[in-house]
């Protein structure tokens, strides 16, 4: 992950003013992964997922409507603030559900999904849900998931072969090699869109601190991962790396504020 942090450190020391509405990342290319077929791909996967929960009657949110979705416009301008994928701007779309037992997720093409059952359990505030959201939003601007595919497709072909989106998904459907070759690297992913959705936030005009709890309440509701593919990072590994982003964080609040 590229930070332009040479860059912000110069413009919040001397333009304070002028600064909060600019990049705070260099977003990645991954030319060899095929973002309308990356993008398509996740579109059936979200029809999918929207058709289970229309059948149960949980789609769509019921008891905190106003909160998602300030969180999510406010969340959203500041991504769009990060300027443009290749390929185009990105069509930022929020679903909530009633799923019970589900979180929060980001599907390529600009879909986040937030599920109120999990607001509800873990009592979370508008700042908490909007880290939430900010997380997921990395996910997308920093393209883990296409990151993903070019490196398990690197793994798996000799140089300048190439397979499809689709095959690439399916290997990690049945091959559990493939995702024990990923592990590392979504763990590291999971890392960065924590340190990126905190500052995404705090640009979003959240308090650092009032967000980071968020992970806090998370890592007292859940219990120990089981399974061979450990895809998230410890949750104390977690807490240590994103207390990094906090003097950065606190000062793009600052920003924020002093702008209004």
């Amino acid at each position: 992950m590229r930070w332009r942090t040479s860059l912000w450190a110069g413009c919040l020391a001397a333009l304070p003013l002028l600064c909060r509405a600019g990049p705070l990342l260099d977003l990645p290319q991954y030319p060899e992964i095929d973002r309308v077929a990356l993008e398509r791909y996740a579109t059936r996967t979200l029809a999918q997922r929207e058709v289970r929960a229309r059948a149960a009657g949980e789609l769509g949110c019921v008891r905190y409507c106003t909160m998602i979705a300030r969180a999510f416009a406010r969340v959203a301008a500041a991504a769009r603030a990060q300027g443009e994928l290749p390929g185009g701007p990105v069509k930022w779309q929020l679903v909530v559900t009633t799923t019970r037992g589900e979180a929060a997720l980001s599907l390529p093409g600009g879909h986040v999904l937030v599920s109120e059952d999990m607001i509800a359990e873990l009592r979370l505030s508008e700042a908490e849900v909007a880290f939430i959201i900010a997380h997921e939003t990395a996910h997308l601007l920093l393209q883990h998931e296409a990151q993903a595919l070019d490196f398990l497709q690197a793994t798996l072909m000799p140089r300048g072969l190439h397979r499809s989106v689709w095959d690439l998904y399916a290997e990690l459907d049945y091959d559990a090699g493939a995702l024990l070759r990923l592990q590392s690297l979504m763990q590291q992913s999971e890392l960065d869109a924590d340190y990126a959705g905190l500052l995404l936030g705090a640009q979003a005009g959240y308090p650092p601190a009032a967000m980071l709890s968020a992970l806090s309440k998370i890592a007292a509701s859940e219990q120990q991962r089981a399974g061979i593919v450990q895809t998230h990072p410890a949750m104390a590994r977690r807490l240590a790396q994103i207390s990094k982003a906090m003097p950065m964080a606190e000062r793009l609040l600052e920003v924020g504020v002093a702008r209004h």
